[in-house]
C-alpha cells in the first residue's frame, strides 16, 4: 500500500533507456533425438555388460565364509557348502572348513559346529533355517595350519564360548553318521 520510492523508479527508468535493443541471440536448432530403438538397445547392452561383469567378478572374488544378512551373520561360500553337504565322517583334515558336531536343538533345528582354518582362524556354531545357515556363535581361535596326515587329536579345539553355546542348545545326543546322512538327505529341515 506504500508508494514506490523515487530512487527505485529512477533506477528502473535508466536501466530501460540504456539497454541495447535489436540484438537477438540465435540458439542452435533443436537436434533430433535418437530413435527409441537405439535408446532401448543401448540400455539393454549396458544391462547385459553389467550382468557379465558381475558374474565374472563374483567368480574371481567369491564371498567370504560369513556374511551379514538382515542384521544376522550367515554362512556363505565354502562354509555354507560344507555345512550343507559335508558329513563329518567324509572330511579330510586338510580342508579349510572343518565340521565338528551335528545335533538337534530343543526347538528341533539342526545345528553344526565348525572351525575355519587358515587365515580366518575362527570357530562357531551355525543352525539351519529356511534360507540357509545362521551363525549363532562365532569366536576367534588361535591361527593354526591344518593337520597333515590321516590323524588328528580327539580333543576339541573349539573355544569355550562355542562349547557353552552347544551345551545350552543341544537336545539329547549328537548325531551319529547315519543320522547325519539322513538329515543331509532331508535338506537339514527341522521337524517338530
Amino acid at each position: 500500500s506504500e508508494p514506490v520510492p523515487e530512487y527505485l523508479v529512477a533506477l528502473a527508468r535508466s536501466a530501460s533507456n540504456g539497454s541495447e535493443s535489436g540484438k537477438v541471440l540465435q540458439f542452435p536448432a533443436e537436434r533430433k533425438g535418437r530413435s527409441p530403438w537405439v535408446q532401448w538397445s543401448s540400455l539393454a547392452a549396458s544391462f547385459v555388460l553389467g550382468a557379465l561383469l558381475w558374474q565374472i567378478g563374483s567368480r574371481l572374488y567369491p564371498a567370504g565364509p560369513i556374511t551379514e544378512s538382515n542384521g544376522h551373520l550367515v554362512a556363505s561360500g565354502a562354509l555354507a557348502s560344507a555345512l550343507s553337504n559335508r558329513l563329518v565322517s567324509q572330511q579330510t583334515p586338510t580342508e579349510a572348513v572343518q565340521i565338528g558336531l551335528s545335533f538337534r536343538t530343543r526347538q528341533g533345528r539342526y545345528c553344526r559346529s565348525f572351525k575355519l582354518q587358515h587365515s580366518e582362524a575362527a570357530a562357531g556354531l551355525a543352525c539351519h533355517e529356511e534360507k540357509g545357515w545362521k551363525v549363532e556363535v562365532l569366536a576367534q581361535t588361535a591361527s593354526s595350519a591344518p593337520v597333515q596326515g590321516p590323524y588328528r587329536q580327539a580333543a576339541s579345539a573349539l573355544p569355550p564360548l562355542v562349547l557353552q553355546a552347544i551345551e545350552d542348545a543341544i537336545a539329547g545326543e549328537p548325531l551319529d553318521a547315519t543320522a547325519e546322512a539322513r538329515a543331509r538327505a532331508q535338506g537339514w529341515r527341522s521337524t517338530p
